[in-house]
């Protein structure tokens, strides 16, 4: 049976997370949170942003929604250029480069984490979900 809802699929994964505010992180627009996320014997960790204007809950599911969207820009793209077409940076862009740097090392970090097939899954998650 194929589960489709988010908090299934983590509970199936095994995946838990322990997500800490980061106390001296000064911005006026919202909270960090350093979020470090278990399963069987691997960790990963990575830093959540949460815009003041967002009220929900910051948890696991929204975190892990979060990471599948940025790992999912780099999925239909073949290249820096193809990425920068489909969301409308310019290439010459030094922001846009390093936008594109971070999703590459959090996907490779993310899928190293869970490994492909379980990567895979939640993408699949994300693509019904739209």
């Amino acid at each position: 049976m194929t589960v489709y809802n988010l908090s299934e699929i983590i509970k199936q994964l095994k995946i838990t997370c322990k997500i800490t505010p980061i106390e001296n992180y000064i911005c006026k627009n919202g909270q960090c949170y350093k979020c470090t996320f278990r399963r069987n014997n691997k960790t990963f960790t990575t830093y959540f942003f949460q815009s003041i204007d967002n009220s929900q809950e910051v948890n696991i599911c929204n975190i892990i929604a979060s990471i599948i969207t940025n790992c999912e820009s780099l999925e239909y793209c073949k290249d820096f250029v193809d990425w920068c077409y489909n969301f409308g940076y310019k290439t010459i862009d030094v922001n846009a480069f390093e936008a594109f740097r971070e999703c590459a090392v959090l996907r490779k970090k993310f899928v190293n984490f869970l490994g492909e097939d379980n990567y895979r899954k939640l993408l699949q998650y994300k693509l019904v979900m739209q």
